[in-house]
């Protein structure tokens, strides 16, 4: 775990945007989080309270991906979905 966060601390200091700004698309939380999932259902394995199997797969969404639709994005898969149902 411990080497998990050292790597999400570099990913702090990484080269930055011409404004000053931490590139926070390129800090790999998906990896972080699913690190932290498998070490605490390791933990409950071996306490008795997990008989699971874990298996995380990483896909990267890019920053938009991280938060909330955005509204472009909606408004085009709208617009898409509401022409591909005038031509059906």
């Amino acid at each position: 775990m411990q080497v998990c966060r050292k790597v999400f601390a570099r990913q702090l200091t990484l080269d930055r945007d011409p404004h000053g700004n931490v590139q926070v698309s390129l800090i790999e939380t998906e990896k972080l989080l699913s690190e932290m999932v498998a070490t605490k259902l390791a933990a409950w394995k071996e306490e008795g309270k997990y008989v699971g199997k874990f298996a995380a797969q990483h896909h990267f969404f890019g920053y938009e991906g991280r938060c909330r639709c955005s509204i472009k994005l909606r408004t085009l898969t709208t617009a898409t979905l509401w022409v591909t149902q005038l031509l059906c």
